[in-house]
């Protein structure tokens, strides 16, 4: 079991770093996108689940936070441990036709999301190498809408 955790951790560990490489590895500017993202997709998401044979499960580690700007930029963080600090894993734009959301990461790499909004604060996101559900890929993953911080009034 321990093995099991060490190697999922391992992996997505991995995943950051070759994302990180490889944004780092050219600078490109963000493409912009004339689509109308709703504007409950806009602001700061944080996976909280992974859905497992149909159920869902808490994401205690590789944690990603999504932050979608009303300009049609993205940046996202990741954290291994849920006491880690969030680490820059990338940014770039995006462009949304309902459901489908395609992150087009300022490393030149486009990856395609189909979105499913459960409500107005969680969505489920489902992506791989295909865009229909099949065996062998990521689980799809739900993501809570952060709630803003509000700082001191005078």
């Amino acid at each position: 079991m321990i093995m099991k955790k060490t190697k999922i951790l391992t992996l997505g560990l991995l995943l950051l770093a070759c994302i990180c490489l490889l944004g780092s590895c050219q600078e490109r500017k963000a493409l912009r996108t004339t689509t109308e993202v709703p504007s409950e997709l806009l602001g700061t998401w944080v996976l909280t689940a992974r859905i497992v044979d149909g159920q869902e499960q808490p994401a205690n580690d590789r944690v990603i936070k999504l932050v979608f700007r009303k300009d049609g930029t993205f940046h996202a963080s990741f954290r291994g441990e849920p006491n880690q600090t969030w680490v820059a894993a990338g940014k770039g734009a995006y462009s949304y036709k309902s459901p489908l959301m395609s992150l087009h990461w300022d490393s030149g790499r486009t990856v395609p999301l189909l979105i499913s909004v459960l409500n107005p604060d969680r969505i489920r996101v489902h992506h791989g190498r295909e865009m229909t559900p099949m065996l062998d890929q990521e689980p799809d993953e739900i993501f809570q809408k952060a709630q803003q911080e509000k700082g001191p009034t005078r």
